[in-house]
């Protein structure tokens, strides 16, 4: 297709290299190493209970991390401020999910510290990246695509990686991309054969 026709890799080779490396610019996508964080979205610094990383998104890949592994469910506000409670159609599956990773006891009891037990849920159901039960953490997910796309626009020369578990329909993802101005960034995998990143990032597809 049009949109996957790439300029030839020795002529997509930035001066500053592709990922802070001159010669990863010539290596397929595949054939390079990435860091990468699992539950990047769960944060200490944004108040998430069970955090898995220290530092926010945009943090871990100032510190050199090129694919976030996040999770996506669709969540409401509540009457208590600051807590999304995962959507009522999803939260059996979010529960019996945070349960499995932390035990009952320790889920109940992080809801009882939360006062996030017997919550109302208001407003319209959105998507949020949430580690199932989002009343244990959620980021709003646009917010986190559009400071993904600053970061991007910052670093012109950076491929980073999105690894989604999406409870949030493809639609949906998609729509919020589009929202977010990031759909022109998006490298989406077509046959076999991946492009280098010097190609990636002379198409501007770098995400």
């Amino acid at each position: 297709p049009a949109d996957h026709d790439f300029v030839p890799a020795t002529s997509a080779a930035p001066r500053e290299g592709c990922n802070g490396h001159r010669e990863l610019c010539d290596r397929r996508y595949n054939e390079v190493a990435y860091p990468a964080t699992h539950n990047s979205m769960a944060a200490a610094t944004d108040g998430w209970f069970f955090p898995e990383q220290p530092d926010g998104i945009v943090a871990q890949l100032d510190h050199g991390i090129r694919v976030l592994l996040i999770d996506s469910w669709y969540g409401q506000r509540t009457d208590r401020r600051g807590v999304i409670a995962t959507a009522e159609e999803h939260r059996a599956k979010a529960v019996a999910q945070a349960e499995s990773a932390f035990g009952t006891a320790t889920v109940r009891s992080a809801l009882r510290i939360r006062d996030a037990l017997g919550l109302t849920p208001r407003g319209p159901i959105e998507p949020y990246l949430c580690h199932g039960l989002c009343e244990l953490g959620a980021t709003p997910w646009l917010e986190s695509l559009r400071e993904i796309g600053d970061w991007l626009a910052a670093h012109p020369n950076e491929v980073v990686t999105l690894f989604i578990q999406d409870e949030v329909s493809p639609d949906d993802t998609a729509a919020l991309v589009e929202r977010a101005g990031l759909l022109s960034s998006v490298y989406t995998p077509a046959g076999d054969v991946w492009p280098t990143l010097g190609q990636l990032i002379a198409s501007g597809q770098r995400l």
